[in-house]
């Protein structure tokens, strides 16, 4: 009788599990109940989730993953989680930059989320991606992605034409500009050059035509160089001004496009003359040493001249001069040269450069023979004394 009723103890037991079994066979390997959120990373993406990113330029998904680059015109990104094995209902983007600082945090109910990371910031660099999926336990799924390449802002490509002279002294001056970001009004400066685009002085700048009609009249004849500066800037952001330009634009990407050389057959330059000068010599020591150095343009005078100083072939100093009038009589100080000779040469930085040589032959000072020997005297009168001292003292020593 006692073997029977264990029996029937035991048949129900089993029978007890099986129901629970069948009810819930996907809790069978399951931890038990969690009395708090747990969170799950997954090392890898399952077949039931993915990341992916879109663009303007690009409309079909495509999947990423650590070390990518991704590039188009308002990058999406865009997480899926399917309802087979983790029922999400919630999920958050976090996305952040390591080195500046910069993130961006975005929430929605569901299982999927989409973030534009065109407004994170304004500049293309690299991210970590963080995507939290809050499952109907609880429990969270994790897909991570470290150091993301997103480059949303493309730079203006100029093509700068060749100048067509339309007048005597009036050029048209045109070029093209291409730029992928849809949105983006681009925002030019004129610039031109005639030292070979060493320095570039500015004609006009925020215009949006892509011509400009330069009067030449008042430019010296030469070889010139246009310059075309191209400036992104997206009217539809919040943060773009045009109170402030260029430091109100936004995205404020931007790129210059150059012409060839041109001839420009304008005014004639200015020549300049300048006086000769005999050569000098002064005392080694002596200070006030200068030399007056007379100038005189044809013409027209620039505002400024600047002028490089050489002694024996090796820079010494430079000079920049202001211009009033068609003659100026310049002052240069030579004083602190050593004892020799000394190749003086001195170079105007005007049209083709003017340079002028003069001979300095430093001396040694008149006064230095008196020196020496006043100085040899003082020491040998210095040192009669100590020693009349000394043997005075022992005297009176010698006699106390």
């Amino acid at each position: 009788m006692r073997k029977f009723t264990c029996f029937i103890i035991a048949t129900l037991l089993m029978c007890v599990m099986l129901i629970q079994l069948n009810e819930n066979p996907q809790n069978l390997n399951s931890p038990q109940p969690y009395q708090k959120p747990s969170s799950v990373t997954l090392s890898s993406d399952p077949p039931e989730t993915n990341l992916t990113w879109t663009s303007r330029t690009q409309y079909v998904s495509q999947l990423f993953g650590d070390n990518s680059v991704i590039i188009g015109d308002h990058i999406v990104l865009n997480a899926t989680f399917t309802q087979t094995p983790y029922v999400v209902v919630k999920c958050e983007l976090y996305i952040w930059n390591p080195q500046y600082g910069t993130n961006a945090t975005v929430t929605t109910w569901g299982s999927r989320i989409s973030f534009d990371t065109y407004y994170l910031d304004r500049i293309n660099q690299a991210y970590n991606i963080r995507v939290t999926g809050t499952t109907v336990k609880n429990d969270y799924v994790v897909l991570s992605r470290d150091n993301v390449s997103i480059y949303n802002f493309y730079h203006p490509v100029v093509t700068v034409n060749n100048p067509i002279e339309i007048d005597d002294y009036l050029f048209n001056l045109t070029w093209s500009c291409s730029d992928l970001n849809r949105d983006d009004v681009n925002y030019f400066e004129v610039w031109l050059s005639n030292d070979g685009g060493s320095v570039f002085h500015l004609l006009v700048r925020n215009i949006t035509q892509t011509w400009f009609i330069w009067d030449s009249s008042y430019w010296l004849e030469g070889d010139y160089i246009i310059g075309i500066h191209a400036q992104s800037v997206d009217l539809t952001s919040a943060e773009c001004r045009l109170d402030d330009p260029p430091r109100s634009y936004w995205p404020g990407d931007s790129s210059t496009g150059y012409s060839v050389q041109f001839q420009h057959t304008g005014i004639p330059r200015p020549l300049l003359s300048i006086s000769t000068i005999d050569d000098i010599t002064y005392e080694y020591g002596s200070t006030g040493n200068s030399v007056k150095i007379a100038l005189r343009f044809s013409y027209n005078h620039p505002a400024s001249i600047n002028c490089v100083v050489r002694d024996n072939g090796t820079y010494w100093f430079e000079r920049s001069i202001s211009v009033e009038s068609i003659q100026v009589i310049i002052e240069l100080d030579i004083s602190g040269l050593s004892i020799g000779s000394h190749n003086i040469d001195v170079e105007f930085l005007f049209g083709d450069n003017a340079s002028l040589n003069f001979v300095i032959d430093v001396i040694e000072s008149s006064l230095g023979p008196f020196i020496s020997l006043s100085l040899s005297i003082g020491i040998m009168g210095g040192i009669t004394i100590i020693v009349m001292f000394i043997i005075y003292m022992k005297i009176r020593q010698s006699r106390t």
